[in-house]
């Protein structure tokens, strides 16, 4: 689509062409997801893995990593109560490894403040880019085999209270 646009500033007319490109959402490709229905986050670490498409190997996203933009998408996250603390989010994380900011597959961090009790009732999605983490792992040799995401909690949940994450997907674009 070409527009022209044309503004004024105090008596003086800039006019400039843009070409705008939209990208409907519907251009990602799923291309692993969680096979579950409602993941309670425990107060230590905890893990899932994902189900890849059968075209699609953890070795064959790192090399279309380099190219491609990926993106982890978490949905339906709800609390009731509020854990009173975040949740660190990591690909294929070792069980042997601690768990830290610096980890090569660490890929950002989610919190529960203001969520509704239920993933039935509307929630936000949280997304992050994986692309390079993708790249890293593989580089690493952390990526042979299925792909998990971990959480790990940054303190103590608050007592009784269930952080849940309803939907984890990964998306090419």
């Amino acid at each position: 689509m070409l527009r022209v646009i044309v503004a004024t500033f105090r008596s003086v007319a800039f006019v400039g062409l843009c070409v705008v490109i939209a990208t409907p959402v519907s251009a990602a490709s799923l291309v692993a997801s969680w096979d579950g229905t409602n993941l309670t986050l425990a107060p230590k670490p905890t893990r899932v893995f994902l189900q890849l498409d059968e075209r699609t190997s953890p070795a064959g996203l790192a090399n279309r990593a380099k190219t491609h933009r990926f993106t982890l998408v978490l949905g339906g996250l709800a609390a009731d109560p509020d854990p009173e603390t975040g949740y660190l989010v990591f690909l294929n994380l070792d069980e042997k490894a601690k768990s830290s900011t610096d980890d090569e597959g660490y890929v950002g961090a989610i919190n529960f403040f203001g969520m509704p009790p239920t993933a039935a009732e509307p929630s936000r999605l949280v997304s992050f880019e994986i692309s390079p983490t993708l790249v890293r792992l593989e580089e690493i040799g952390r990526l042979s085999g299925p792909i998990s995401v971990t959480f790990v909690p940054t303190g103590r949940p608050a007592e009784g209270s269930r952080a849940s994450v309803a939907k984890i997907d990964i998306y090419e674009n």
